[in-house]
């Protein structure tokens, strides 16, 4: 019996439609929202499904991209049942991924007969052999190369703009500072869109090819790289001298990142920068799996003080490939009083040999080529010279084996100038107070973060006074003495425990695991936790070796954020509410009830004629922009106010529709993913309105995909433009629906 998944969150229909589809020999489960649609058919696997596309949580049109998205359920079909049937609405389910489209109500012989067509191949033929699961080497490398091309540009963006920010200083040039914390923002936006979507133990988890992914993470950073872009060149136009050059870097950044995220749609034939053979592949072996943290865990961190200054006559080597990351680390350090030399990777001993320094910043790579430099540092004559390693944030892995080897501390990219201030002057104390023949147990005790080693039964074996004092002992003795339970003495939730130890079973690492932990006066405190396992010669583990660090100040201010959350869901419900009233107005029967509710419109002119006329006369002309990003919104009105055009805003579809209506612009900009009713619908409206008819509407979009522009000029859209907003060709195209609103 073929299984059907109905997704309906009306309850009565939802109720009527099983019955019947049963009545019809199916099997029927149901889902009520979009989020339970898309784990019900992972879970379920039915043999169709049923989509109704606007569903609260995640509406239709995201499930099924996300179902479409997964190897494992991309081949069930899909029908999308929904009771809007406007134009272009079937074209749009069918481009999330939908196999067929229907209209409410259900013609339930017609409903049928499309279910009988679907499911005609799978009841007929042979099953298909299963999907082969995506080889976890080449994902990896895909991974790895992707990143190397992504990162380098993110970490300047934030860089150059944390500089920039720290040249300025407090109360200085506050609009100045105002719009470059903007780009900084939008650059750590970036940065998090990367690291979510690229998160390799996800795409390990879910068996999923990296290409999947890259499409949706393009479109993810195209918003706030639109950010970034304009403000840059506003910038450039106004700020002073001593300032262009970083600004310069910053907006060369960004073309580049925009370069590396307009080549993640393009099909796998292409020779994409990121895109490799394996078998032109020489993957460097660096052989560290005879080192083990358990041998010597008295080398890992480094000590300190974080307030120590920084000596001018301090020199630091930065060993990178990199020249362009290379040079922006030199121009934080210099900044911060250092002498800086610059060398490659391969050139660090002939510099060292050449130029004595104090401390090494050793950029360390996504393959961990780095490494091998530190183990031959650590064994040679510069053994005693301190080390600060720079990683990407998803290398943990890296970092601790770099620990493991001997660096005295690391930095995970992109970090703020105060950060990489506090290391390096910690590094350099560090390699002030300790002599030659000072023992490594001197770094364990005095680590500035809890470190511990605990059996697999959930005892303590070592901790130092970091974590100690982290916990509130009196001791490290008390501590080990009391706590012969680690789940029930320190975990809050026991739960948390078990599944922190199945993670570190089937993964050997745990990286950020975050859980609340009692004191020792019982006070409770969140922590978040780098954790690896210890295995013997024959892979049975046998301790677990943990980097601790409290984070409850940064949960009390995420719990602070709800009430914000709330409100702006209140907020929401009313717009939504009040744009269901305004859609009840507008239609003919309300209309007819009015007085002259005819007179206004078949009198003559219409407001719209009336506003033609007056277009040439009253100037600025009036620009709607509909956009739902803040940053870009304010970007961009400000860019179309200095070109003459008064601009009002509205930040979603629904505000768009009223705000034509009442302020009755002479030409709307139409972001087209937009919150509560997206740009497609919003012009359909404004396109049904006889008020609001003729009035030109340019959609921009990130998406730049084929029929696109066909597609936003069928739902009645006069003109189409990409984001990231090049500025001068947008102005030609509003120009050009200027004049043509004009002479029609």
């Amino acid at each position: 019996m073929p299984t059907i998944l109905l997704v309906e969150d009306n309850d009565i229909n939802r109720d009527m439609l099983s019955r019947r589809l049963e009545r019809n020999g199916y099997q029927v489960i149901v889902a009520v929202n979009g989020t339970e649609a898309v784990a019900k058919t992972l879970s379920d696997r039915p043999d169709i499904v049923l989509m109704d596309l606007h569903l609260p949580i995640l509406d239709g049109w995201a499930a099924t991209r996300q179902i479409k998205a997964n190897l494992q359920t991309r081949v069930i079909p899909i029908i999308a049942l929904t009771a809007d049937g406007n134009a272009g609405e079937r074209e749009k389910a069918l481009a999330a991924g939908c196999d067929e489209y229907d209209t409410k109500p259900v013609d339930l012989p017609r409903l049928l007969q499309k279910i009988t067509k679907l499911l005609e191949p799978v009841i007929v033929t042979a099953p298909a052999p299963p999907n082969s699961p995506p080889d976890p080497r080449l994902q990896q490398i895909l991974l790895n190369r992707l990143r190397h091309q992504l990162d380098p540009p993110i970490d300047r963006i934030i860089g150059y703009s944390d500089l920039l920010l720290d040249l300025l200083g407090d109360g200085q040039q506050p609009d100045l500072c105002s719009d470059i914390q903007k780009i900084h923002a939008s650059g750590l936006r970036i940065l998090q869109l990367v690291q979510a979507m690229l998160n390799p133990v996800l795409l390990e988890l879910q068996q999923q090819e990296i290409n999947i992914f890259t499409p949706t993470l393009r479109l993810e950073i195209l918003t706030p790289l639109s950010t970034i872009i304009g403000y840059c060149e506003m910038l450039l136009e106004e700020a002073s001298t001593d300032l262009i050059p970083d600004l310069e870097q910053i907006y060369t950044s960004a073309q580049d990142l925009l370069s590396v995220a307009n080549s993640l749609d393009s099909p796998l034939a292409e020779p994409l920068p990121w895109r490799i053979d394996l078998q032109t592949i020489s993957l460097q072996s660096i052989d560290l799996d005879n080192l083990s943290l358990a041998k010597d865990w008295t080398r890992s961190f480094s000590v300190g003080s974080a307030e120590s200054p920084i000596a001018t006559d301090r020199r630091i080597l930065i060993a990178d490939d990199n020249e362009s990351t290379s040079q922006l680390l030199s121009r934080q350090v210099e900044r911060q009083g250092s002498q800086v030399t610059i060398s490659t990777i391969d050139r660090v001993f002939d510099t060292l040999a050449a130029i004595p320094c104090d401390l090494i910043l050793l950029e360390i790579g996504r393959t961990g080529s780095g490494l091998q430099l530190l183990a031959q540092l650590k064994q040679g004559e510069w053994r005693h010279l301190p080390v600060l390693i720079l990683a990407a944030p998803d290398r943990m892995d890296l970092v601790l084996r770099g620990i493991e080897i001997g660096a005295a501390d690391y930095l995970t990219k992109p970090f703020q100038s105060v950060l990489l201030q506090t290391k390096i002057a910690a590094c350099l104390e560090l390699q002030r107070r300790q002599g030659q023949d000072e023992s490594f147990d001197s770094l364990f005790e005095n680590a500035p973060v809890g470190v511990y080693q605990a059996t697999v039964t959930g005892c303590y074996r070592r901790v130092n006074p970091a974590l100690v004092e982290l916990l509130g002992y009196p001791d490290a003795e008390t501590l080990m003495a009391m706590v012969t339970d680690i789940a029930d003495r320190i975990y809050v939730d026991r739960n948390r425990y078990a599944d922190f130890k199945t993670m570190l079973a089937e993964h050997d690492r745990v990286t950020g695991f975050e859980y609340q932990a009692y004191r020792y006066d019982g006070d409770p405190i969140w922590i978040a936790e780098h954790a690896r396992a210890v295995r013997d010669r024959e892979g049975k583990l046998v301790a677990y070796e943990g980097i601790v660090e409290e984070i409850s100040q940064r949960k009390l201010a995420e719990a602070a954020l709800q009430p914000q959350l709330a409100a702006l869901q209140l907020e929401l419900a009313n717009i939504k509410l009040t744009q269901q009233v305004a859609e009840i107005v507008q239609t003919d029967y309300f209309q007819q009830l009015q007085p002259n509710g005819e007179a206004s419109i078949a009198g003559g002119a219409t407001p719209m004629e009336d506003r033609d006329s007056s277009l040439q006369s009253s100037l600025p002309l009036k620009v709607l922009l509909v956009e739902d990003n803040e940053l870009n919104s304010d970007m961009l009105s400000r860019r179309l106010q200095r070109a003459g055009y008064a601009v009002v805003v509205a930040s979603d579809g629904a505000e768009g529709v009223a705000k034509a209506i009442s302020e009755l612009p002479d030409l709307i900009l139409m972001d087209i993913s937009l919150p509560i009713l997206d740009g497609w619908e919003a012009t359909q409206q404004i396109k049904a309105n006889a008020q609001t008819a003729r009035i030109p509407i340019i959609a921009l979009t990130a998406h730049a995909m084929a029929g696109d522009r066909e597609k936003a000029l069928a739902a009645g859209c006069n003109d189409y433009d990409t984001k990231p907003v090049e500025l001068p060709r947008l102005l030609g195209k509003i120009e050009g629906c200027l004049k043509r609103s004009i002479s029609n």
